[in-house]
């Protein structure tokens, strides 16, 4: 998470306010997909046919708020990481946890048709989702990502992860006392790697 000043953050909303309600609001979904991001996914968040997502997004194309991919058609990138921010952190807590969960339910669907999905950026939008999604799924993402942090030395990444995990279990009526057990046990683990 950046620190943004309130100045900058200011003169971000600026830019954005000089843009139609709908660029707005597709824009926002897109900032929860992430810094990069594609028509496909969008439209799935938005409900929205790509006709109407491009339109929507001229203006930002126009005014530099969001440029094109060079590398991927139909993909977008912000021009700036605080443009996402600021759109982001001004959405209402209800709509954020709904697009996290509806981009995480079109990232599973695209896994399962053979795209290339990592478990981390499940994880991302299935814990976010909080507590619109099933705790039990957004945990069992969290854990096996930090697996595959581990896998590759990445025990900071793992750590947050499996801490995210565990602060999740808040959102379960009756938390896995299993879950729960194999949760403190992998922390441990990492835990003990770090302080090496």
């Amino acid at each position: 998470q950046l620190q943004i000043s309130g100045a900058a953050q200011e003169l971000v909303r600026e830019r954005l306010r000089s843009l139609p309600e709908v660029s707005l609001e597709v824009l926002s979904a897109a900032a929860v997909i992430g810094q990069n991001f594609d028509l496909g996914l969008l439209g799935y968040l938005t409900e929205r046919p790509g006709h109407e997502l491009l339109e929507a997004l001229d203006g930002s194309l126009a005014n530099d708020t969001i440029v094109p991919s060079l590398e991927r058609p139909g993909a977008f990138a912000f021009d700036h990481a605080l443009i996402r921010e600021v759109l982001y952190d001004d959405l209402s807590a209800r709509r954020r946890c709904e697009l996290h969960a509806r981009a995480g339910e079109g990232l599973v669907r695209r896994r399962a048709g053979g795209a290339e999905i990592t478990t981390a950026e499940l994880a991302r939008h299935f814990l976010a989702a909080l507590p619109l999604t099933d705790v039990a799924v957004a945990v069992d993402y969290a854990r096996k990502a930090a697996a595959v942090a581990t896998g590759m030395g990445a025990h900071s990444d793992a750590h947050a992860l499996l801490m995210r995990g565990l602060s999740s279990l808040q959102f379960a009526i009756e938390p896995d006392p299993e879950t729960r057990t194999a949760l403190l046990l992998e922390l441990a683990i990492v835990e003990r790697v770090l302080s090496e």
